[in-house]
């Protein structure tokens, strides 16, 4: 019994919640006013704006499109309460000061048709989620909707990733999604 208690805090503890767009915003805000006014990477123009993307098939994930100044990305949640939700890893989880499985580390959640490239993120306000990027660079977009248009364009066309310098589709290598980075950090992810 002692081994798999053990077990559990060296991977370190889930902590995922309810979905709460309201709970994402308010995490997202706070990130936001985190940020220097004078970053030349963000697009100040663009405003936060969440929008959940429907009922999950069941065992799906529930999630949302979070457009913010530093990108697009998809937020999934889990569904399956605080055990391990169905990911894949080619590095064991670690876990972070306070014993839940630390956020920045790389996964495949194992969805359908196929698994989905995402970094593990949480907040004090929405707690575990994981992060799809679809944009990483919002410089080159007027508003949110152009730059929602412009991520969906992107998944049409069978890309799951956007170069921030080219804006072109790049194929993620899985020894990237290995490397930790924090939630402020993570605009910053794919630009090579």
């Amino acid at each position: 019994m002692e081994e798999e208690e053990e077990e559990q805090v060296e991977a370190g503890v889930w902590d995922c919640r309810w979905p709460d767009p309201v709970a994402l915003r308010v995490a997202s805000e706070r990130i936001l006013d985190g940020l220097s006014g004078s970053r030349t990477d963000v697009n100040w123009r663009i405003g936060l704006q969440v929008e959940m993307e429907g009922v999950p098939a069941p065992g799906g994930f529930p999630n949302a499109l979070l457009i913010s100044p530093w990108g697009v990305e998809r937020v999934y949640w889990s569904p399956f309460g605080t055990e391990a939700p169905p990911i894949q890893s080619a590095a064991p989880l670690v876990a972070d000061d306070q014993g839940r499985v630390a956020a920045g580390q790389g996964v495949l959640l194992l969805t359908e048709p196929k698994p989905t490239p995402v970094l593990i993120g949480w907040e004090p306000e929405t707690g575990h989620h994981f992060i799809q990027s679809l944009i990483g660079n919002m410089l080159p977009y007027e508003d949110g909707h152009q730059a929602m248009m412009a991520a969906f364009a992107v998944e049409k066309r069978g890309g799951s990733w956007v170069a921030a310098s080219t804006g072109g589709v790049v194929e993620e290598e899985p020894s990237r999604l290995q490397k930790p980075v924090s939630r402020r950090g993570m605009f910053g992810f794919l630009r090579r």
